[in-house]
């Protein structure tokens, strides 16, 4: 039997370890007081009931305070011998371990963190400025929480499964952590209709087929050759987003942090100006306030009110830093009535919503403004036609690389190897821009109707106030404004600056106000004029109108009066990678696209193409096809335009020798490939010897009026493709070329708005603005508002966008009178608002559903359409005059006019330039003699 510790000598401190503690153990044991911790415990209570001052507590603090104590406990409660036993201590008689030692520590340790994070968090609605909502990403805010909340972003990592990725520092490479629920769903789905689900590892038969490959040819040793089939793109479904936990962790802490305290409203006023950018009801922005999501509505009306004056401040100091550009336009909108009337339920409220540009600083004339020295008006009386002349060589071209990618979108695959080999031609470039960001400024929407003169004025005065220069300041400066807009617009504000002519301050007469036309509307203007020019009837009789097309496609959006331009762009454009295809077809000889295929495959395709543009776009190949009903004759034998009118200084017109006659193209003969000898050339009609493409089907000696209006439909419409390209690829020397074209088209029609509004926009850019005036509208007549390439729009495009999102901003039970926070401060918001939410989007991933509508397959539409022009025979030779409709009905078909020569046969009677310069700015004082003077006479000299 043992010797009790009393019996045994007391063990020194130079004594073995396992002696001095055997010698403790039986001594606790003795005395009844079990463990070692067991007396820890009971030497704390009894401190603590005596008090921490005295003898007991003094010792018990030492002990606590000693360097080994938080060593000793860290180390006996993480030793391999306690792994079980710290669960079922934390656990054990009601959580007491958990519920006393753990949480405290760690909720304290957590409280700190996220007073850190407060820190970083608070954003005050008094306070918030535009950069704000700019400069916000969802990144930062999850750098944020690994930075300043290490300890507490690694317990909410571990409880929603991101794991060791979750630590700070590291990277979540699988954000889901183990499968998102979609993907659940989509394989309880196959599941659900018996299909097997396959694992990653697991590949199917053809698969496997795939990778064995087969045995072709051998090589010249006999031993066969291996290849392997290309794998076929299957169409599978969407790619569905995973759930990003790290997102979903961040937003946590954001939600607590605003619990905690409401200064730390950083993400909930993000997401509350997010709700009133998305126009999300208030009833339902309430709901979402008390969950916290987001601040309430009234501070959300705040914080609008808020970014209002922040941005008005910030417009009204860039005005007076450089030079800016004016636009608007008219928003008519609907409104209810409290008491309905019989003969009127709505009020119509005529408007005008404006904006300013502010171009980049990239420019010499950076920081500057227009002066009057910029704007030569005088030199209007010298326009003449050759300023008006456009590039046809520019146009051949043009046309020719948008024919190159009619064959690209429609054969993709059996024309891969000439765009592999030859590349893909491009429009020749003139005034290219840099894909740079534009500043965008709206200005709140004005209760003025811009189509009344005497309003248009309030408008002006109203711009003079919102941007803080007023009449006087552009007068001492002498500084002139630059304005576009609509026809309408411009037509409005000329007029009210021809009725104060008379006035002798500049800010009376409002003299410092330049205007010109948009491009938008005179895209749509050209695009009014095809279809007018090539509908046909409306019963759809005649042969390839596109009436015809419109009804065989069943689009009911698309009308003669083009009333929904979209809709008739689509159309209009499919009908021509139809017509140019068949045209195509017909010059090669091929009964079929395939045929067409192998015809470009072994010939020179591009000269093909040059060649069958310069065709559609030599004039005099057009009049001379033209012939009189009642005779049989020609029309026109020589030039539409005045004598001499094509020509300027000894040079002809592009595609003529000057005396009406057409000149060969040479160096257009075709030459074979070599590489397959096996695949033999299409021989077709005219095609032998090699000599070249066949185009007698376009200048045989009948009156075939179908093909006429096919030819002329194909060529305007190539010019229209052009202007809309250029638009899209920020090129203004493009667009110029295309404006003189359509200003000639425009002479021949019986519309004289912007026939004589685009001869004004010619003598500018030719005449009446210098070099810096030019570069400037060249600069600034496209806008970028995302800065990303071919994302440019013209201007008054872009305020179209606002018009539209305007009115979206209107609540229903709104009036004139309620609606005045919308009109004065939602609109000035309004760019700010479309680019928070795109950057909210993306930031966070989140599926982008576009702005736009599902646009119907141009394929489809081509295919039918060409399928037509096929069976109708339109771009074939007819032996006898085709002038009536097919079948029972024997009318004559309509025949569409050639605007172009027309243009120019207007334009050498000198009418058009007499007008214009009658009505120009130079002549508003009133004084006749710049029509009597010889050197502003009117005569045949002139022309």
């Amino acid at each position: 039997m043992p010797a009790r510790p009393s019996d045994r000598p007391r063990p020194s401190p130079d004594d073995d370890l396992k002696k001095r503690i055997d010698y403790a153990v039986d001594l606790l044991d003795a005395l009844g007081l079990g463990t070692p911790l067991h007396l820890f415990r009971l030497q704390i209570e009894q401190a603590h009931s005596r008090g921490r001052h005295t003898k007991e507590g003094k010792r018990v603090k030492l002990s606590i305070e000693d360097d080994r104590f938080e060593e000793d406990m860290a180390a006996v409660l993480t030793h391999p011998m306690m792994e079980r036993q710290v669960h079922k201590l934390a656990w054990s008689q009601d959580g007491v371990v958990m519920s006393r030692m753990i949480v405290p520590m760690v909720a304290k340790e957590m409280s700190e963190e996220m007073d850190e994070l407060i820190k970083g968090w608070k954003l005050p609605i008094d306070k918030v400025t535009p950069a704000d909502m700019e400069g916000f990403e969802f990144s930062s805010l999850i750098d944020n929480c690994k930075e300043k909340a290490p300890t507490t972003w690694r317990i909410i990592g571990s409880m929603v499964g991101m794991g060791e990725k979750a630590e700070p520092g590291g990277k979540d490479k699988n954000k889901d952590g183990g499968g998102s629920d979609d993907e659940s769903e989509s394989s309880a789905d196959e599941a659900s209709q018996g299909r097997p689900r396959r694992r990653k590892d697991d590949t199917s038969e053809e698969e496997d087929e795939d990778e064995d490959g087969d045995w072709e040819n051998v090589d010249e040793n006999g031993n066969p050759i291996k290849k392997k089939k290309k794998k076929k793109k299957k169409k599978g479904k969407k790619k569905k987003v995973r759930k990003n936990k790290e997102l979903m962790a961040a937003c946590a802490l954001a939600l607590l942090g605003y619990a905690k305290t409401k200064n730390a409203n950083l993400l909930q006023v993000i997401i509350g100006y997010f709700l009133m950018a998305a126009r999300v009801p208030k009833r339902a922005i309430a709901v979402l306030s008390r969950l916290g999501i987001c601040v309430s509505y009234e501070s959300n009306t705040r914080m609008a009110k808020r970014l209002s004056t922040e941005l008005r401040t910030d417009y009204r100091h860039r005005v007076k830093l450089g030079l800016c550009i004016w636009v608007w336009d008219n928003l008519n909108q609907m409104y209810g009535r409290k008491k309905t009337m019989i003969s009127h339920q709505r009020h119509m409220s005529h408007e005008t919503q404006t904006y300013l540009i502010f171009p980049d600083n990239s420019r010499a004339w950076a920081g500057t403004f227009l002066t009057s020295a910029n704007i030569r008006r005088e030199r209007a009386l010298q326009l003449r036609l050759k300023h008006i002349k456009p590039d046809t060589a520019h146009l051949i071209e043009a046309a020719t690389a948008f024919g190159a990618q009619i064959l690209k979108d429609n054969f993709p695959d059996e024309l891969a190897e000439l765009w592999k080999e030859d590349g893909m031609p491009k429009a020749p470039a003139i005034t290219p821009l840099p894909a740079t960001k534009t500043h965008v400024a709206p200005i709140p929407c004005v209760r003025l109707n811009e189509g009344r003169v005497d309003e248009t004025i309030s408008v002006i005065d109203f711009m003079e106030r919102e941007t803080g220069c007023d009449g006087s300041w552009y007068g001492d400066n002498d500084i002139v404004q630059a304005h576009g807009g609509d026809f309408l617009t411009v037509r409005n504000a000329n007029k009210a600056l021809y009725q104060r002519v008379e006035s002798t301050t500049v800010g009376d007469s409002k003299a410092y106000l330049e205007s010109s036309i948009e491009l938008f509307h005179f895209q749509m203007a050209a695009q009014s004029m095809i279809s007018a020019t090539h509908w046909g009837r409306d019963d759809g009789k005649d042969l390839g109108s596109i009436s015809r097309y419109q009804q065989l496609i069943g689009d009911n959006k698309v009308d003669k009066d083009c009333k929904d331009f979209r809709a008739c762009e689509y159309l209009h454009m499919d009908m021509l990678s139809a017509y140019f295809i068949a045209c195509l077809m017909a010059a090669c000889g091929a009964d079929t696209p395939e045929a067409l295929c192998e015809y470009l495959l072994t010939h020179q395709w591009l000269d093909f193409l040059r060649q069958v543009c310069t065709r559609l776009f030599d004039p005099l190949f057009f009049q001379n096809k033209k012939f009189n009903k009642a005779t049989g004759e020609k029309k026109w034998k020589t030039t539409a335009g005045p004598s001499g009118g094509f020509e300027e200084d000894g040079e002809a017109e592009p595609g003529t020798d000057g005396t009406g006659n057409t000149k060969p193209r040479t160096g257009t003969g075709r030459k074979k490939k070599t590489g397959n000898k096996d695949k033999a050339p299409t021989v077709t009609p005219g095609d032998t010897n090699d000599e070249g493409p066949s185009l007698d089907f376009m200048v045989n000696n009948v009156h075939n009026i179908p093909l006429d209006n096919a030819l002329l439909f194909t060529r305007d419409m190539l010019a229209y493709a052009e202007l809309r390209s250029a638009i899209k690829e920020r090129d203004p020397g493009r667009v110029v070329e295309c404006i003189k074209f359509f200003c000639v088209c425009f002479q021949g029609t019986g519309k004289f708005n912007y026939a004589r509004e685009t001869i004004h926009l010619i003598a500018c850019l030719e005449l009446i603005w210098d070099e810096t005036a030019r570069d400037v509208w060249n600069h600034t007549v496209l806008v970028n508002p995302s800065g990303r390439p071919n994302k440019f729009v013209a201007r008054d495009m872009l305020n179209e966008w606002l018009v539209k999102d305007g009115k979206k901003m209107i609540r229903p039970w709104t009036n004139q009178i309620s609606d005045e926070y919308n009109k004065e401060h939602l609109t000035r918001q309004l760019m700010l608002m479309k680019s928070h939410l795109k950057r909210i989007r993306a930031s966070c991933g989140a599926v982008d559903y576009k702005d736009h509508s599902q646009v119907v397959n141009s394929k489809e539409t081509v295919d039918v359409v060409l399928k037509e022009l096929m069976t109708e025979k339109i771009f074939h030779l007819s032996p006898v005059d085709r002038v009536k409709c097919p079948g029972e009905d024997t009318s004559m078909l309509r025949e569409s006019p050639d605007r172009y020569s027309e243009g120019w046969r207007a334009l050498g009677t000198g009418v058009p330039l007499t007008r214009y310069f009658k009505s120009a700015r130079v002549n508003w004082s009133g004084d006749a003699s710049y029509f009597t003077e010889g050197e502003v006479d009117i005569s045949e000299e002139r022309w």
